[in-house]
């Protein structure tokens, strides 16, 4: 039997925005209402961090021409 928690802060689903819904049973599961993607782990405070966690969005500008001062060739 598991119990649906609803009280979590958790952020939409990272694959297509929807609403997560988690629940708990010997494993803690957070799943997406519509695309399913599911995350699993042992605790609640795991599960939470995890699925919150998103990708780094800092921009990677920089080139190896850039970093080595490396000229373009002609």
């Amino acid at each position: 039997m598991s119990v649906v928690i609803s009280d979590l802060p958790l952020l939409d689903c990272p694959f297509c925005g929807s609403q997560p819904e988690i629940r708990k049973r010997a494993t803690v599961l957070i799943e997406c209402k519509l695309c399913h993607a599911i995350l699993i782990r042992m605790s609640i405070d795991e599960a939470v961090a995890s699925w919150n966690r998103r990708p780094c969005t800092t921009v990677v500008t920089s080139t190896v021409v850039d970093t080595f001062n490396i000229s373009a060739r002609p």
